[in-house]
């Protein structure tokens, strides 16, 4: 739904008004990097240690070790999904100067970094935690199951 015009603020209250969104757009995409960088460790934490588990004889500790990855995982999807509601907050407020200011084209806040929060990492936290949640289950079976 567009926003109502209103009048359009002059002077040094446009200036803090663009002051402020250049502030908060710096922060925004920050945020968005910092979710680009837990994605990264998800996958570099997950591999490493799933490649120590299966590089050594099955053991009591390695079945342990071995849920360690998805645990973890849970975590940074947590913490992903907390950076994506400050990001909503921040996007908002944006989405509110522009309007404040009196462009005429709402769309000027960028949202492919929101659209990037909707589509990409809902798929990649999906695939991660699937396939780490799988293969745990899985090596606990395969090695902890009584014969």
């Amino acid at each position: 739904m567009p926003m109502p015009k209103t009048k359009a603020p002059s002077g040094a209250m446009c200036d803090l008004l663009i002051a402020e969104y250049q502030a908060r757009l710096e922060r925004y995409r920050q945020l968005a990097g910092h979710q680009s960088q837990l994605q990264n460790w998800a996958l570099v934490f997950s591999g490493a240690l799933w490649g120590w588990v299966l590089s050594h004889s099955p053991s009591e500790v390695l079945v342990a070790a071995s849920w360690i990855p998805f645990i973890a995982n849970i975590f940074f999807f947590t913490k992903t999904r907390v950076l994506k509601r400050i990001a909503e907050n921040i996007y908002c407020r944006l989405d509110q100067i522009v309007c404040d200011v009196g462009y005429d084209d709402p769309d000027y806040v960028e949202k492919w970094v929101a659209e990037d929060w909707r589509t990409w990492s809902k798929w990649f936290w999906r695939t991660v935690l699937l396939l780490t949640g799988v293969m745990a289950i899985g090596y606990t079976v395969l090695f902890c199951w009584p014969t």
